[in-house]
């Protein structure tokens, strides 16, 4: 056994004797060989200790040509590419085929992806999507500080065209916007710093399961990255409000009056135009928070092909020394179930290995007896569950034709499958598939004897061709030791969660019960990444929208206070206030009006 550096520390208070010291696992022996270093991480934070494959299982269940439900993970030598690696497999992987021409589950080529896009391939595009909403959002801060620095440079023209005339450069007068825009930037910044900091740990603290997550936290690059950002958006959002700093605007500002409305017209069109901007890219991520929460809210509402509402799930796994054989197994599963189906509320329970919506959890070459050998090179697959008979009826997936598995069929009983109808589309176009034989499992013979409505491993992925296989089957005379229970009540699930894991304790006490989840749940956390993706764009197109509406704000009142004059003779000469206002209003919802449409 290995242990995880965690692992050590909080359970065996970083003790150096612990090598070569014996420890007790799931009524096992076990032999402490190594402890991993602390900057070492698996992908998965659960994991917290490695035992040999070869120890825990059987060398036929490995050896089975049939068996996808492990993987190779190899580190490449320097100089050699992936698809270098690729090819050479694929001559290791032709060379057992040609010893084994006879058998259909070996294939003549390998497939080989980058561990990294195995750990981080699902978040990546979450990723992609973060990041573009936070562009959108600087963006839209950046064009806001440039139009607050238009403003200021309107109440400053004068100053600004008197300090030209007496010699001030256009680089001088420039660099003071530059300036300006630094310090707002900076300030801005510092409290984006700090609030990183906070989301950074929530985010951490919400999603564990993404690979790796403890390692997210702000380093010296981060701080580095913040400083050069900050120059960026000073230096976009002064060279923006100092385009009208020219010398034919300074001679136009001396010879103006100083209550002249066309003083600042330019300016009003900046200020106007990079309105339109902001609310084009607050339209866009609207848009697309709007799209995101819609196709989440259609994948809640998927049909995963079974009842969801009050159905309780748990796993447990049999330890392999107390439970060797595959009678014990048996037995402590139809003990199990008989007395949960025995609790008040309990309308069915049965077991399987994963219930819709856990996971993809395996697949397995096959072929049908009763057709023609396919040809070589071709292969058909299909996903593999084990369930008891009454799992079926726990998670109401109708049958379509045949029946369950004989419920008095045990260890040394038919040879019996039950597919689903996307197998049957698939497998069997146009023909009856009760009473077929499927060559699996060791090339043995399982006859269909069901075809029931097709579930789904994920919500957010299409029902595949699935085949059940029985739970109480001896395959290479090992039944499977984990199961998934699988309860299904007329109330309150949840109140039954403590009487069946009382159940368990009475049967086994050292039998731990893991993933206590309603149905809902294991949806919920199916789904948690579109869930999180939605929200956190959302999220963004508020904070964007909110940004606009300030910049909206600022346009208004900049208008307002350029045509105060003009507004106080029109009042003088009897102007109505709706009128006035309504001019208003329309001159400065123009822009925004325009940003809707660039944004759509």
């Amino acid at each position: 056994m290995i242990l995880s550096w965690s692992l050590w520390r909080r359970r065996f208070g970083g003790d150096a004797s612990i090598l070569n010291q014996a420890v007790r696992l799931d009524a096992k022996t076990y032999t402490v060989i190594g402890i991993m270093p602390s900057w070492f991480a698996f992908p998965e934070q659960s994991v917290q200790l490695w035992t040999p494959i070869y120890h825990e299982e059987s060398p036929r269940d490995i050896e089975a040509l049939d068996s996808h439900d492990y993987g190779a993970v190899g580190r490449l030598q320097p100089g050699v590419s992936e698809h270098q690696a690729t090819a050479e497999l694929s001559v290791i992987v032709r060379q057992l085929h040609d010893q084994r021409a006879d058998d259909p589950y070996i294939s003549k080529a390998a497939n080989s992806r980058p561990l990294l896009d195995d750990m981080v391939g699902d978040i990546k595009t979450s990723l992609y999507v973060l990041l573009m909403a936070t562009l959108c959002v600087l963006l839209i801060a950046c064009l806001n500080v440039a139009s607050l620095l238009v403003a200021r440079g309107t109440a400053r023209r004068k100053e600004m065209a008197i300090r030209s005339a007496l010699g001030g450069s256009r680089w001088r007068l420039l660099s003071e916007h530059l300036v300006e825009s630094l310090l707002l930037s900076a300030a801005g910044g510092a409290l984006g710093l700090l609030m990183a900091y906070a989301a950074i740990q929530w985010f951490v603290g919400t999603r564990q399961d993404v690979s790796r997550v403890e390692a997210i936290h702000p380093d010296a690059m981060v701080v580095l990255f913040v400083i050069g950002l900050i120059f960026l958006c000073a230096l976009l959002a002064g060279i923006t409000s100092s385009v009208s700093i020219n010398s034919a605007q300074v001679l136009s500002a001396l010879q103006e009056s100083s209550r002249s409305h066309s003083a600042g017209l330019e300016r009003v069109r900046l200020r106007k135009g990079l309105l339109s901007l902001e609310v084009g890219l607050t339209v866009m991520l609207l848009i697309g928070a709007g799209l995101l929460l819609k196709s989440y809210s259609q994948l809640r509402a998927s049909n995963l092909g079974c009842v969801t509402d009050n159905v309780l799930t748990m796993r447990f796994s049999l330890p392999g020394a107390q439970y060797a054989k595959p009678a014990q197994r048996v037995s402590f599963f139809e003990a199990l179930l008989e007395r949960v189906r025995g609790l008040p509320g309990v309308q069915a329970a049965g077991l399987v290995r994963a219930v819709p919506g856990q996971g993809y959890g395996g697949d397995s070459g096959f072929a049908i007896a009763e057709h023609p050998q396919l040809p070589e090179g071709q292969m058909q697959y299909a996903m593999v569950r084990w369930a008891d008979p009454g799992y079926f009826a726990a998670l109401g997936i109708p049958f379509l034709e045949g029946q369950t598995f004989d419920e008095k069929a045990r260890l040394d009983g038919p040879l019996q499958v039950i597919v689903s109808d996307s197998f049957v589309q698939k497998y069997f176009s146009g023909e009856d598939p009760i009473g077929k034989h499927l060559v699996t499992m060791g090339r043995r013979p399982f006859q269909i004897v069901g075809v029931i409505g097709d579930t789904r491993f994920s919500i957010a992925k299409p029902a595949q061709p699935m085949m059940y296989f029985p739970m109480y089957e001896s395959i290479f005379g090992n039944a499977p030791n984990d199961a998934t229970l699988a309860v299904h009540s007329t109330r309150d699930v949840t109140s039954l969660s403590l009487p069946i894991q009382r159940i368990v304790q009475q049967l086994d006490s050292e039998l731990a019960v893991s993933d206590v989840l309603t149905m809902d749940q294991v949806i919920g956390k199916s789904t948690l990444d579109a869930s999180f993706d939605a929200t956190l764009l959302l999220a963004f197109a508020v904070l964007s929208l909110l940004l606009a509406s300030v910049g909206l704000f600022g346009v208004l009142s900049y208008i307002v206070a350029q045509r105060t004059p003009e507004i106080g003779v029109r009042v003088a000469l009897g102007a109505q206030r709706g009128e006035l206002l309504r001019r208003t209003l329309i001159d400065g919802l123009k822009p925004a009006a325009a940003g809707l449409v660039l944004g759509l």
